[in-house]
């Protein structure tokens, strides 16, 4: 049993927020927790089980030997007795992972059974469980969205100079073949690039169109811009 009003309950929060965050995924989390919940209220069975019957963590039981069907089954039934080896059998309780559905906390020991207050600081535990997977989760959203968008930033230089290339290529052409380039007007204001790189690509389009026999209504189209 706790200490009441414990300030070491709130230690325990503390740490278990402060280790749990150090893990890049969520399976590491859990079983971080897993071992924080089991150090915290001295249970020999701590075991995580989702609603689709897999067993992400435990504690207590053979890597090769966990009874995920009694575990999923103990569940259901708001708790109960597992066999556990060198321990016998052991009643296991049930506590809801903070606010995520579908995922459970079962835990037991062979000392005493748990006590409400050590109960309320598992559920409080569970809480804080839930808080950092949604903060990784945020950040790994964030990370992606980010990862995205300097993806289309580079698609978009690599088609701009592309572009660019293409254009100065068909200008190569019609300047070899004696066509006549129109000029820039000093006194026009400069363009950015974005305007330019438009100006670059429709000359050079009107020019291929005068080489290619469409002649001086094209040309002169080009010298108007």
């Amino acid at each position: 049993m706790l200490a009441p009003a414990s300030g070491w309950a709130v230690q325990q929060l503390a740490g278990l927020l402060a280790s749990i965050s150090n893990y890049d995924d969520e399976q590491r989390m859990l079983m971080g927790a897993t071992h924080r919940i089991a150090e915290a209220v001295d249970a020999e069975v701590v075991a995580i089980v989702t609603d689709d019957g897999r067993v992400p963590s435990t504690i207590g039981f053979p890597a090769n030997a966990v009874p995920t069907d009694r575990l999923v089954e103990l569940v259901a039934a708001g708790g109960g007795p597992v066999a556990v080896a060198g321990l016998g059998e052991l009643e296991l309780r049930v506590v809801e992972l903070g606010t995520s559905p579908g995922v459970h906390v079962l835990l037991g020991r062979s000392s005493s059974p748990l006590a409400a207050d050590e109960l309320h600081l598992v559920r409080s535990m569970t809480q804080v469980v839930d808080l950092a997977i949604e903060l990784r989760r945020a950040a790994d959203r964030e990370r992606e969205l980010r990862q995205h968008s300097e993806q289309q930033a580079e698609e978009l230089r690599a088609a701009n100079e592309a572009l660019v290339e293409a254009s100065a290529a068909k200008i190569g052409l019609a300047q070899s073949a004696g066509v006549a380039l129109p000029q820039a007007d000093a006194k026009a204001p400069k363009e950015d690039a974005e305007g330019g790189t438009w100006r670059l690509h429709a000359v050079a389009w009107r020019l291929h169109g005068a080489k290619g026999g469409r002649g001086g209504g094209d040309l002169a189209g080009a010298r108007r811009l």
